[in-house]
């Protein structure tokens, strides 16, 4: 039996492949669904735009976010690295690394709508969900830049 190319199908393909190759070089992607990135020691800052939220209740960053994670990050070798979210006073950052450990900040009214987890990561990879305090979506930008 041939299996015929649709649009629909090839679409599927092709958005998220171009998405991840903009996003290697440093230009802002939308986000619909969960995006993967990978990041060397020689990736400069990635920025990536989506929205935030969900239905899941997660107690642990105090807020909500959707079922399957924003974005997966695959870190190559340890790195020192800032992952900073830009959205509103409602905003949480949610990072899993692949032992299931979680960082969590939250964004607040004297933030201006901005959460950072600096440090020194080990190889791997992590699962990052963009949430927020309370129901509801919000659009947000994600950066993963370096630090020097």
């Amino acid at each position: 039996m041939k299996s015929r190319l649709t649009l629909p199908s090839i679409i599927k393909t092709i958005v998220p492949a171009i998405a991840l190759m903009l996003s290697s070089v440093g230009a802002t992607v939308p986000v619909q669904a969960t995006t993967s990135i990978v990041i060397t020691n020689a990736t400069p800052a990635v920025t990536v735009d989506g929205t935030s939220g969900g239905t899941s209740r997660d107690a642990s960053c105090g807020g909500f976010v959707a079922e399957v994670p924003n974005h997966t990050i695959e870190i190559t070798e340890d790195s020192d690295r800032k992952f900073r979210v830009k959205g509103n006073s409602n905003t949480t950052l949610l990072v899993l690394n692949s032992q299931g450990k979680r960082f969590c900040v939250q964004a607040d009214e004297f933030s201006g709508g901005e959460a950072e987890l600096p440090g020194r990561w080990k190889k791997g990879t992590y699962r990052v969900y963009v949430g927020s305090k309370n129901q509801g979506r919000s659009n947000y930008q994600l950066t993963i830049l370096p630090i020097n």
